[in-house]
């Protein structure tokens, strides 16, 4: 009386994926099985295969006791389909991923499968097998929302006289809210991302390190990726996508950026603004100032702006504090300093203030805010010693005194 069930093993050829788990869960539900395989895996020929897959069903039925009859040739797919002396009305298909491991599920989850809509256009999963079976594939990988595609995909390549690939389906990545990931959570196209200002190796290191991991590292080069990646190491769990993570990559990133790289990106971003680069300062210099106060490459274009297009006005609250009629000796003291110079260089730009402070015995901090506001417009950008030596004496002198002529 008890059920009578064939088990539909869908071997991929990795001897490191573990059965036993599904073998011992199916043995509490039934009493005999029947075991079928067709000659398929990575083993030279049919009869290799059937070799390597005796050790499966010998394992099988030594760990559970409940083997009927080995059936090693006879190809079973269909409900009702006759095995030996059986009528099979219940079958269990069988495979494993390289991720997830056994995978087991029962005929009657399975619904009626299309091969070909009514216009005549082949379905996916018809198409799917034909094309990677063709092209050679052994190795499958897919996001894991096409498992059950998979136990519909098997018996095909079986049917059509084909290898059966190993299958290895990688977790989705879900919002914050542990939902899949959608426009509802924001961007979700790379190319989106492009255009916010990301770099390629940080969208490369987050999405790797959203489904796999190698020991505690965050922080990967793509050397080190080719050198270290392999599927064991990737996740069965759904990846929760977090943006600040993916933003303090991208700083990183940036931080620690090729100067000549960068500059080639920020001139893009800028031109692409109608920013004329051309006569200003150099794009490598610039972005050296910005480096370590930039999180994208949005950010740095818009810091770089001011290098390039001189401010033709000033944020009110910033003038009215520090470029007021107390401030007109420091602007006088320090474009003759500068003026002055022969070479303009950090050092030689350093040593100006330095000659500014003694004669007028202020520090800095009285300095460099009415600098800062008369060559940039505002009151944030990098050390004002860097923004004077990369903006060129020159351009320098020339913000300096419209700054001074607008105290009139």
């Amino acid at each position: 009386n008890a059920p009578v069930v064939a088990l539909l093993h869908g071997w991929t050829g990795n001897a490191d994926i573990n059965f036993f788990p599904v073998y011992a869960e199916l043995a509490q539900q039934y009493s005999v099985l029947a075991v079928d395989h067709r000659g398929h895996g990575r083993s030279s020929g049919p009869r290799a295969n059937i070799d390597r897959f005796s050790h499966l069903v010998s394992d099988f039925c030594t760990f559970t006791g409940r083997c009927a009859r080995q059936h090693l040739d006879t190809p079973v797919f269909m409900l009702g389909h006759s095995m030996g002396s059986f009528l099979l009305r219940h079958y269990i298909f069988l495979y494993g991923n390289r991720i997830k491991g056994a995978i087991s599920v029962e005929n009657t989850e399975l619904d009626d499968l299309i091969l070909q809509r009514t216009d005549g256009n082949p379905t996916y999963n018809f198409v799917v097998v034909i094309d990677d079976a063709e092209m050679g594939i052994n190795l499958v990988m897919r996001g894991d929302d096409h498992v059950n595609n998979t136990i519909r995909q098997i018996p095909m390549y079986k049917a059509l006289g084909y290898q059966v690939p190993e299958f290895a389906h990688v977790p989705m990545i879900l919002g914050a809210d542990k939902k899949r990931l959608s426009k509802r959570h924001g961007a979700t196209s790379v190319m989106d991302y492009k255009v916010m200002g990301y770099l390629p190796e940080a969208m490369v290191n987050y999405l790797v390190r959203l489904g796999w991991s190698s020991g505690d590292e965050e922080i990967f080069s793509m050397a080190d990726l080719i050198e270290k990646f392999s599927i064991d190491n990737v996740g069965r769990s759904a990846g929760v996508f977090n943006p600040e993570k993916l933003l303090w990559l991208n700083e990183h990133y940036i931080k620690t950026g090729d100067p000549g790289r960068l500059a080639g990106l920020v001139a893009e971003l800028l031109e692409g603004q109608g920013v004329d680069i051309n006569g200003g300062p150099d794009m490598p210099a610039v972005v050296k100032t910005l480096q370590d106060r930039s999180k994208t490459l949005v950010e740095m274009a818009e810091g770089a702006r001011f290098y390039f297009v001189a401010p033709t006005a000033y944020d009110e609250a910033a003038a009215a504090k520090f470029l007021n009629e107390e401030k007109r000796v420091v602007l006088e003291l320090l474009i003759k300093h500068l003026a002055g110079l022969v070479e303009f260089a950090l050092e030689d730009v350093e040593s100006a203030f330095k000659a500014l402070m003694e004669e007028s015995g202020l520090k800095l901090g009285k300095i460099g805010p009415t600098v800062r506001v008369a060559l940039t417009g505002g009151s944030v950008s990098p050390g004002i010693y860097d923004v004077v030596a990369v903006l060129g004496q020159n351009a320098v002198v020339a913000r300096l005194q419209k700054a001074l002529a607008s105290l009139n």
